[in-house]
């Protein structure tokens, strides 16, 4: 991405971020412009300098940043852009974030097969796509622990395929429910499955 090209992405997507202070939504905006410009997988790789790198873990380590914050702000951002259209597309697919987590000590639940030991975090996303299948943004994005082993056994016993989706709802309710993600465009829900 060219600079002024990430540099407006930037501020379309996370400037109108309420974090409680206007110095944490523009280190929000500088380090998208950055990391836009710059991609890596860790905050080394994107930050160059000690100070950009120290202000990068400030903000992510900050208590009073929180995430629902971010993902209210990233979804209005995409509703916004979303207007132009007569209509858009909701794709609403869950996954899971698998986590290191040998000695469960972490908070995780578990992910996958129990005998696995797989530990970490459930994921839905709900992504709004232009008519012609260009992705604008994401309108929203839920995450929670996974029930107990016991309780995630309980579930894959009576759980059949049809219901298998139900672990989409809260994102669709989310998107849908949510008065601050409605837009004048008509949004049509894609099942992924």
């Amino acid at each position: 991405m060219e600079t002024n090209d990430c540099w407006e992405w930037a501020r379309e997507q996370f400037g109108g971020l309420e974090l409680g202070d206007a110095r944490r939504t523009a280190r929000v905006v500088e380090m998208a412009r950055v990391a836009a410009g710059r991609p890596g997988g860790h905050v080394l790789d994107v930050f160059r300098t000690s100070a950009a790198r120290q202000g990068a873990y400030d903000l992510l380590e900050n208590p009073a940043v929180e995430s629902a914050a971010m993902v209210d702000g990233i979804g209005l951002a995409t509703a916004a852009i979303s207007q132009v259209h007569s209509y858009v597309l909701v794709s609403v697919d869950g996954s899971s974030l698998n986590v290191v987590d040998r000695t469960k000590t972490k908070g995780f639940g578990i992910i996958g097969n129990v005998s696995q030991n797989g530990r970490g975090l459930k994921v839905v996303t709900s992504l709004a796509i232009q008519p012609d299948g260009t992705p604008l943004g994401v309108l929203d994005q839920q995450w929670w622990k996974p029930c107990g082993e016991q309780n995630q056994q309980q579930m894959a016993t009576t759980h059949d395929g049809a219901e298998g989706n139900s672990i989409l709802q809260p994102s669709v309710r989310a998107v849908c429910a949510a008065p601050p993600r409605a837009c004048s465009s008509h949004a049509r829900l894609v099942s992924p499955r």
